[in-house]
């Protein structure tokens, strides 16, 4: 199969693989599990230069690392009927393209930094109270509002029409719901997520045997120790390059 996402459960691959699995295209594009264990050594640098997940490959010859650039490749490579992006008009497709770039310069961001808090206690160099309280914030004034109009009682992101829009806030939602972030009080976005984690496919992305691949601080600072070694190995080999070159 010439179509690969490298996904790692709970990650931002993760809205992708929703995709994917709702779209029922399993037998074109493969979903590769790429854990902790796999990051940042030689592969993962030489496939996404910050060693970051997501990536998605065709062939040899062809590779994207943005998570929105992904989506809107297959959107247009295999939804071809319209099944996940049946827009109504142009200004539907517009609040589409809205979400696709909100979500990753202010959902995520918010609620990722909440999150990596939770890894770090007391006395650890990272731990800073005031990143959870200033997201915090953002969620509750900022993210929570703005989608909570747009919802209203609309059963999904578009009325009444399952479509890409509700993959891509599952992420964001899942993560909201576990840090206590997401609550009755928020009735629109509440129920809402109540809805959408009833679909088959967000039950499987997002299943509790995945959970496994949720960070720790143990598996991040492992992950870490391999981007030094290879740093180290890197500069040893430009060394001996400049060396050899002045010796010629």
């Amino acid at each position: 199969m010439s179509c690969k996402l490298y996904h790692c459960p709970f990650f931002a691959s993760s809205f992708i693989a929703q995709f994917i699995v709702d779209l029922k295209i399993q037998d074109q594009v493969e979903i590769v599990l790429f854990g902790y264990d796999k990051m940042k050594n030689d592969f993962h640098y030489e496939k996404h230069p910050q060693g970051r997940i997501p990536f998605y490959t065709e062939g040899d010859d062809f590779s994207l690392i943005e998570s929105s650039a992904i989506l809107l490749h297959l959107l247009d490579k295999f939804d071809t009927d319209k099944k996940l992006s049946n827009w109504v008009d142009g200004k539907q497709k517009a609040r589409f393209y809205e979400l696709l770039l909100f979500h990753p310069t202010t959902i995520y961001p918010a609620v990722q930094q909440v999150f990596a808090q939770t890894l770090f206690q007391p006395g650890h160099p990272a731990y800073n109270p005031q990143v959870t309280e200033t997201n915090t914030k953002i969620w509750n004034e900022e993210i929570v509002p703005h989608l909570s109009k747009h919802l209203g009682s609309q059963k999904f992101f578009f009325g009444d029409e399952y479509s890409v829009a509700d993959i891509i806030l599952s992420y964001p939602l899942v993560l909201a719901n576990d840090l206590g972030l997401l609550t009755p009080q928020h009735k629109a976005l509440y129920d809402y997520y109540s809805r959408i984690s009833q679909r088959p496919s967000f039950q499987e992305i997002y299943s509790e045997a995945n959970r496994e691949y949720l960070p720790t601080l143990e598996k991040y600072n492992e992950s870490w120790v391999r981007k030094a070694e290879r740093d180290k190995k890197l500069a040893e080999l430009k060394i001996q390059k400049e060396q050899q070159q002045q010796e010629n």
